[in-house]
């Protein structure tokens, strides 16, 4: 992580493009989605693992899953929160503690779990349903970046 930010820096002082409103190819998700992460108060994300380096790179938040070969429970639990239901998604988010559910609706990993459980918690989100236990997080009207306030069995 601090090499990442020192790298930014660098980038920054030798005056290459800003990745403030590029698209970041990894996720298909704007720098700029992430950066409006900043207004939430500082918390943990049950998020899909794609999302990891972004969220970490661009806001205050810690994250449940990033894809580090050392964060073997984190990625199996995102990987059941989000290839599993409404309700097994609920469970990790609150055995881990998390404040927030963030998920890139163009991300590589959300989609195919969605289309191959199709009642399942990413097909729930994708789909614009939110669970009586999380309340949608206002982005913008152009991010396709999802979050939501865990606010419910804390």
């Amino acid at each position: 992580m601090t090499l990442t930010i020192i790298g930014l820096q660098i980038a920054a002082a030798a005056g290459l493009p800003s990745l403030e409103n590029q698209r970041l190819s990894f996720t298909g998700c704007p720098a700029a989605d992430y950066r409006a992460l900043r207004r939430l108060p500082p918390g943990l994300a049950l998020n899909t693992i794609d999302t990891g380096p972004f969220i970490l790179a661009f806001s205050p938040h810690a994250v449940v899953g990033a894809p580090y070969h050392r964060n073997i429970d984190g990625m199996l639990a995102e990987l059941e929160a989000f290839q599993g239901s409404e309700e097994t998604a609920r469970a990790v988010a609150l055995s881990r503690r998390a404040d927030y559910v963030v998920v890139c609706t163009v991300d590589a990993g959300v989609r195919p779990n969605a289309k191959a459980h199709p009642d399942g918690f990413s097909a729930m989100l994708l789909s614009g349903d939110t669970p009586s236990w999380l309340r949608p997080v206002d982005l913008g009207p152009e991010a396709k970046l999802r979050a939501f306030e865990i606010v419910a069995g804390r």
